[in-house]
């Protein structure tokens, strides 16, 4: 069922998104493939961003990685399912379809079945 939603709404459902798969406000960016995604709150990679790239992060908080680290590229490498999920683009108008858009995006990266 589709309804409207008002602003407030949406910025809840994302934050609820980002509070499910805990994300972090640090956004790691792999630049030969273009991958671009928010990294686990406490995670291994996000203490790697703060520690070692310090320098490296701009005003957006975006580190850069390379090839070994970037868990887009590996998930591709190792995941038998061909549907690969876009993330929209975060400028993006803030709509109920981009926020289920960022919900698939995050559940295929980092559900693990195994």
């Amino acid at each position: 069922m589709n309804r409207p939603y008002c602003h407030s709404e949406l910025l809840d459902i994302e934050k609820d998104i980002y509070n499910k798969y805990r994300l972090s406000n640090i956004v790691a960016s792999h630049i030969p493939c273009l991958h671009e995604y928010k990294v686990k709150k406490g995670g291994r990679k996000e203490q790697y961003i703060q520690t070692v790239l310090q320098t490296v992060l701009d005003s957006t908080k975006r580190a850069l990685l390379d090839d070994q680290t970037c868990s887009v590229c590996f998930k591709i490498r190792t995941n038998v399912d061909d549907t690969i999920p876009v993330l929209p683009a975060h400028d993006e108008e803030l709509s109920r379809e981009k926020l289920d858009k960022i919900d698939e995006f995050y559940r295929w990266l980092y559900r693990h079945d195994f």
